[in-house]
């Protein structure tokens, strides 16, 4: 489908599901990399639920060395925007002091809520952070800095599928696509 209707709105195709899982591929190489000489110790993952999970999925059944998996659900979004406010909740079993943790995320915005979780996570002093998002938007310079493993580089569309959904809609699809302005 190049295009759907989604709430009164119009989304056109951003990323087709081959280019999505090739750069997947050559993010999960890039990690593997970066992991190789680590390997005596399991990588402790943290997925960014609910957008992230597909991402996820993906991406961890590529990479070559041992891990512990972790789900944090976050929101900051209400409808098209976000709402300035992030919650999220961390599992009761994350044990990360002294550990190599990668956050996986399915797209850094604004920043508020990574930057929340960051805050957050880096008293419990992990031994090596890394985040990998597969979608990174310009528009917070600083948040880019922090992106240690980026799938995409995009401008400021509203995107939707492959996890990301809009009020709940969309997660299902195997592209991603774009609020589309005219």
């Amino acid at each position: 489908m190049k295009e759907i209707a989604l709430n009164n709105k119009l989304f056109e195709i951003y990323l087709t599901e081959e280019e999505i899982q090739t750069r997947i591929r050559m993010l999960s190489h890039e990690i593997n990399e970066y992991y190789d000489d680590k390997y005596d110790e399991p990588v402790h993952i943290i997925v960014m639920m609910n957008g992230a999970f597909l991402f996820a999925a993906d991406i961890v059944r590529q990479l070559d060395f041992p891990l512990h998996m972790y789900f944090v659900k976050s929101s900051s979004y209400e409808g098209l925007q976000s709402s300035g406010k992030v919650n999220f909740d961390l599992p009761e079993d994350l044990e990360i002091k002294n550990k190599h943790v990668l956050v996986l995320e399915d797209i850094v915005d604004t920043g508020r809520t990574f930057q929340v979780f960051l805050d957050e996570i880096v008293k419990d002093k992990p031994k090596d952070l890394k985040i990998c998002s597969l979608l990174v938007k310009h528009k917070n310079q600083e948040i880019m800095q922090k992106i240690d493993f980026a799938g995409f580089m995009i401008d400021d569309p509203f995107v939707i599928g492959y996890g990301m959904d809009y009020n709940g809609k969309a997660r299902d699809l195997k592209d991603i696509y774009m609020l589309k302005t005219n």
